[in-house]
């Protein structure tokens, strides 16, 4: 192991026991002693990572211009996308990646997640595609492919996507939740609904419930919605669900709901 990996590693021993702001030192006095882009860009990692983005920005700056660091053009470019007023800066540094690494998939990724929030979805679900293709064996993958086809409203490919993904990681809730979306707006009902009910049991949260809980009122099963939801927590989703069931006439049962709360 190289002086630089053994210092990466001391950094990231430190990064894990909470003491990054040594970490950071250390780097500072191997800057001084001798610039290298890699380490400065490793900087620039934990100041974002505290929350110092200006420091951060000006390291991922400053390691592109010293020499050859891809990847602190692809955290500039990630920083960048945070703002709209710098996603056009986000797309130049994403481009300028692939164009020298057309191989690159981070880079292609963080387009994708760039055109979502640009409202175009078209180069987003592209992007995502070739994401997918070229790492066939990752859920987070198709799970991103398929949240890209759900909402140009290709359910159909959104459901095979999700499924892909859900196989590859049948622990992740979301995507339980995102393929039961999924399969309902296709009109599959035992499926979406089992879909929901693996998404509730890895976790219970407010949006899983009562997801399950909407769509069982959908298939006339408020008895089983009331189930679901007595799980709820908080006062206001209690409430906005017992108004739900009231809106669709199920009186009797909005009452229970609020009793066993």
């Amino acid at each position: 192991m190289d002086t630089i990996s053994k210092m990466l590693e001391q950094c990231r021993i430190l990064d894990e026991t909470g003491n990054t702001v040594q970490a950071i030192a250390i780097l500072t006095d191997a800057i001084a002693t001798k610039f290298h882009s890699k380490l400065v860009y490793q900087r620039g990692l934990r100041f974002e990572a505290l929350g110092d983005y200006e420091r951060a920005l000006r390291d991922y700056e400053s390691a592109i211009k010293g020499g050859d660091c891809p990847a602190a053009t692809l955290a500039r470019g990630r920083m960048y996308s945070l703002h709209p007023s710098t996603f056009g800066l986000a797309e130049d540094d994403f481009f300028s990646i692939i164009n020298r690494l057309p191989d690159n998939l981070d880079a292609k990724r963080h387009l994708s997640y760039l055109y979502t929030k640009w409202d175009q979805h078209g180069k987003s679900t592209a992007y995502a595609k070739e994401v997918a293709e070229a790492s066939p064996n990752d859920p987070a993958a198709h799970l991103w492919l398929g949240e890209c086809y759900f909402r140009e409203k290709e359910y159909k490919l959104a459901s095979n996507e999700l499924l892909l993904s859900v196989e590859g990681d049948s622990s992740n809730s979301y995507a339980w939740f995102t393929l039961a979306r999924a399969l309902r707006s296709l009109g599959n009902a035992e499926q979406a609904k089992n879909a929901y009910e693996r998404a509730a049991a890895l976790d219970p949260s407010p949006t899983n419930l009562i997801g399950l809980a909407s769509f069982l009122i959908e298939l006339k099963e408020p008895e089983h919605a009331l189930s679901t939801l007595t799980a709820l927590k908080e006062q206001d989703c209690i409430l906005t669900e017992a108004e739900a069931l009231l809106m669709n006439g199920y009186r009797e049962v909005a009452e229970k709901l609020l009793k066993s709360k």
